[in-house]
């Protein structure tokens, strides 16, 4: 337990010293000042500088470097163990550069799109069937919550349910980047229940490489994520953009599934579904009915705002939805250890 206080601490100074550093880098010349989504009193805010993902992705490969150098209780290479590691990485580190394409583009543009929105699905899909792809059948194992089994999910399953929690994921992370402090909060609410989860399943031992990295894996993201959320919530100096929004989810996703916790982010990432469902309703009632809405405007914590509650009011109620459905997602694993 030592170890991993110390990893989450070590990873959050350095986080620290990286946003610093990316800070001064990015209000030169990457602040997204055109903002026509969302509430009003968004529009008020000052100019902000975008794309501090970034953070995440020189955390993650930095620390990941130098665990497999100094420290083999974090990605010591083990014969089909590093292979799931690198696969994940390629994963997030594509979906990263994906979203930090799509805020140049935003920036340079001064719009508030960047590549299309079918091409950035498209270029999501293709990049979470490989993952799954590659990850088959050593991931077909899916624990069942709140049971003491498992299901060998068949090769059409795991692609088709894979994908679907993958991209969800992802974009649901993207929506949920709308109020300073919320996606970060949700994100490292995420990771502290799979780190819990990890935990309870005793997966930090030498037998285990595999959970061993994904393990530590987890604390150094959620570290950089603590340390982000300084300087992300309201008033916000920094924002993550896409780039670190995709990352986010990818890396949540992709941890989950190689872990066998798939079925795990039907609870974990619920909330981000449900942000999901109220774009996707919003859209379809509103051509439906020839403009009318079901909401007062979507993604869903944009109509709380607009009912009256104060922007980090909507964050902290938020951020305890998604403590109870991580609490829950831990009671979870716990029960079907009894």
């Amino acid at each position: 337990m030592s170890a991993q206080l110390g990893t989450f601490a070590f990873s959050a100074l350095v986080a620290l010293v990286v946003l610093y550093l990316l800070y001064q880098i990015l209000v030169r010349g990457f602040v997204h000042t055109y903002r026509p989504w969302g509430p009003v009193e968004h529009l008020r805010k000052p100019a902000v500088p975008t794309g501090g993902g970034i953070a995440f992705i020189i955390v993650l490969v930095g620390m990941q470097i130098t665990g497999m150098l100094v420290a083999d209780a974090f990605f010591a290479p083990a014969e089909g163990h590093l292979r799931g590691s690198m696969l994940l990485a390629g994963l997030v580190l594509a979906l990263g550069l994906l979203g930090f394409i799509d805020d140049a583009l935003k920036v340079r543009r001064e719009s508030s799109t960047g590549f299309r929105a079918r091409y950035k699905l498209l270029i999501q899909l293709v990049l979470c069937l490989w993952f799954l792809w590659e990850v088959y059948p050593s991931a077909q194992k899916a624990l069942i919550p709140f049971s003491n089994g498992s299901v060998q999910l068949p090769l059409w399953v795991f692609m088709t349910l894979g994908t679907i929690l993958l991209m969800g994921m992802v974009n649901g992370m993207n929506f949920a980047d709308g109020l300073d402090g919320l996606a970060a909060g949700l994100a490292l609410i995420m990771l502290s229940a799979l780190i819990l989860i990890f935990n309870l399943a005793q997966w930090s031992t030498p037998a285990n490489p595999l959970g061993n990295m994904l393990l530590f894996g987890s604390i150094i993201i959620a570290g950089a994520v603590f340390a982000f959320l300084v300087t992300n919530f309201k008033p916000a100096l920094l924002y993550m953009g896409d780039t670190g929004s995709y990352f986010l989810g990818a890396f949540i996703g992709g941890v989950a599934i190689l872990s066998g916790c798939m079925l795990y982010l039907l609870i974990i990432g619920a909330l981000l579904g449900i942000e999901i469902l109220s774009v996707m309703l919003q859209v379809a009632y509103f051509r439906l009915t020839g403009g009318s809405r079901i909401l007062k405007m979507s993604p869903l914590h944009h109509h709380f705002e607009l009912s009256g509650m104060s922007e980090p009011a909507v964050v902290f109620m938020f951020w305890a939805v998604q403590a109870l459905l991580g609490a829950i997602a831990v009671a979870a694993y716990f029960w079907s250890t009894l």
